[in-house]
Order: structure tokens, then C-alpha cells, then sequence
């Protein structure tokens, strides 16, 4: 009852780490209850699950080491937890420009050197673009007007533009996160 009046419940609640640590150990607990069940279908799968939260995990205990891993750690997550707008804003670029590629060039095989389709579906065309993010197109691709101005358009918006908001989240974020620094280190 006294930590109920002290509000403990709730601060343990709104602690991210908290949750990852929850998910790593119940994850591990159904990780042996499945082998030991004798169910063997997808446990890679899960396994590779659990990997990660016990990973984050380490990253949590990482924390408590100094003060400079603690700010870099917080860092880490506080941009990945900034990013959720700018994500959704990308992945409705990407499919839009997809969708839009897709109905003026999709569909065509192309007789390219390691057998790739970029075109050939929807899912194919908008992971052309997000890999066109990297570097990686091919301009011989875009052979008609329309689709070289749409390839132009996207190029402009989503490489120079979005990629550039996303240097000043990730800027802004580490600037918060060292003025706070040492409060972070603490908690």
C-alpha cells in the first residue's frame, strides 16, 4: 500500500526499460517452455526475438558503467523514439511514389545482369525505392518521361528533403540528451 501512495506502480510503468527487461525474461521462460513442449516448428524465429530483448538488456545494464555510455545509450533510444513521425511520413513517401511507379512501370521484366525485378509488383517497386535511399538505382530503369520525372520528384523529396529532416531530428535529439545528461545518468 505504501508504494501505491508514493506512486511507484507508475513510475515503474512509464519506464521503457522496464518493459524490455519484462519482454526479455518472459521471452526466455517461453523460449524453454517451447523446446521443452517439443515444439520445434519456427523456434528460430522466436529465439531470434528473445535475442533481442535480452541484447537490449545489456544495453540497460550498459548504463551503469559512466556517464558518457549512459548519455550515448539514452541517446540512442531517445532518437529512435523521436523518429516515429518522421518514419510514418517516409513509409507514406515510399509507398506513395511505389504505388505511382508501379502503374506507370510495373509489371515489366527487365533482363538485368542478377535477375532482379525492381518493378515487377508493387512490394518489389517500393523496395527499388527504399533501396534507392542507399545508393543503390538504376537510371536505365526510369525509360520513359513520366517515370524518370516521378524518379526525379521522389529523388528531390524523399533523398535531399526527408533525409535532411532526419539529420536535424537525430542533431536535436542528441543536443537534448546532452543538456540532460547527467540527470539521465542517474535514473
Amino acid at each position: 500500500i505504501a508504494m501505491y501512495s508514493m506512486g511507484l506502480p507508475d513510475v515503474w510503468l512509464r519506464d521503457g526499460w522496464n518493459y524490455v527487461e519484462l519482454a526479455a525474461s518472459l521471452g526466455s521462460l517461453g523460449l524453454i517452455l517451447y523446446v521443452h513442449l517439443g515444439y520445434s516448428e519456427n523456434i528460430m524465429l522466436l529465439a531470434s526475438v528473445v535475442s533481442l530483448f535480452n541484447w537490449m538488456k545489456v544495453l540497460c545494464l550498459m548504463k551503469s558503467f559512466s556517464q558518457p555510455i549512459a548519455t550515448f545509450v539514452l541517446m540512442t533510444f531517445e532518437i529512435i523514439h523521436n523518429l516515429g513521425s518522421f518514419l510514418t511520413v517516409m513509409i507514406v513517401c515510399i509507398a506513395m511514389f511505389g504505388n505511382a511507379l508501379y502503374l506507370v512501370i510495373g509489371g515489366v521484366e527487365y533482363d538485368l545482369h542478377d535477375g532482379d525485378q525492381p518493378f515487377l509488383t508493387w512490394t518489389a517497386t517500393s523496395k527499388t525505392l527504399y533501396s534507392f535511399l542507399f545508393g543503390q538505382f538504376d537510371k536505365a530503369s526510369y525509360d520513359d518521361a513520366w517515370s524518370f520525372a516521378l524518379f526525379l520528384f521522389y529523388s528531390m523529396l524523399v533523398v535531399i528533403i526527408l533525409l535532411n529532416v532526419l539529420i536535424a531530428i537525430v542533431g536535436d535529439s542528441y543536443d537534448s540528451v546532452l543538456v540532460k545528461s547527467e540527470e539521465m545518468y542517474w535514473r
